[in-house]
């Protein structure tokens, strides 16, 4: 059910960008816009030994990088192997094309 966690963050996120948007519009502040995009597959951390960052490698982190642009503004888009992944368990009631 973990894919199934994934999917519901990154749509009430959109969801919640509609409350935030009309909190910043009544402060008088300009909108805020994000992407979303998840996939599945392996991904490495690599820790710098000189700073506190840490980066991410791996084929879904590319791409994520690669289909964020797709998503609408405050939308939510996901990979190939994510979305056969949800077909092969309880997501088979979702339309490929209604997840972009």
């Amino acid at each position: 059910m973990k894919f199934k966690n994934v999917l519901d963050c990154g749509l009430t996120m959109g969801i919640a960008s509609i409350m935030l948007n009309a909190k910043m519009l009544s402060e008088k502040l300009p909108p805020i816009q994000y992407r979303i995009s998840a996939d599945y597959g392996e991904v490495s951390v690599a820790r710098s030994a000189s700073s506190q960052s840490e980066d991410l490698f791996g084929s879904a982190m590319n791409i994520c990088a690669k289909i964020n642009s797709k998503a609408k503004p405050n939308g939510l888009v996901i990979g190939e192997a994510l979305f056969d992944k949800g077909m092969n368990m309880s997501l088979s009631h979702l339309k490929r094309d209604s997840l972009v």
